[in-house]
């Protein structure tokens, strides 16, 4: 009713003031007072590194930003070979029972008036079950 997991909400509850605990605004203040005197010591070390670091970091995220487009276009063509894959397995199956159902007809045809008069000759209802069974199977 209205959408409200009971079982799941006290978990969901716990998980977003535990996620809040760890990464909110007053855990960030407390750990940025416990590196604050490192920071110090070595920030002045570091800051003639840091254009060159700011660079490189833009240059890495251009990457990623091309490979996920990439990324992008092979999960695309994937995703047309496996609904053409798909089609093609659901076209061979369809016709796998077409020739079943024709060698049945074929096969019932041929037996009935064969057993009526004693010859039992159906080879090629025998085929068309065979190719159908074959096809639908595959």
């Amino acid at each position: 009713m209205f959408g409200l997991n009971l079982p799941r909400t006290p978990d969901t509850l716990v998980g977003m003031r535990w996620m809040r605990d760890r990464y909110g605004p007053v855990a960030i203040m407390k750990s940025l007072i416990e590196v604050a005197p490192a920071l110090a010591i070595e920030l002045p070390g570091l800051l003639p590194h840091l254009p060159s670091a700011m660079t490189s970091a833009v240059t890495r995220l251009g990457e990623l930003d091309r490979l996920v487009v990439e990324q992008r276009a092979v999960v695309r063509r994937l995703n047309t070979a496996l609904d053409r894959r798909e089609r093609a397995v659901t076209w061979r199956h369809f016709v796998g029972l077409v020739l079943i159902g024709a060698g049945a007809i074929t096969a019932w045809r041929l037996l009935a008036p064969a057993m009526a008069d004693g010859t039992f000759a159906f080879g090629g209802a025998a085929v068309l079950i065979a190719v159908g069974v074959w096809l639908a199977t595959r």
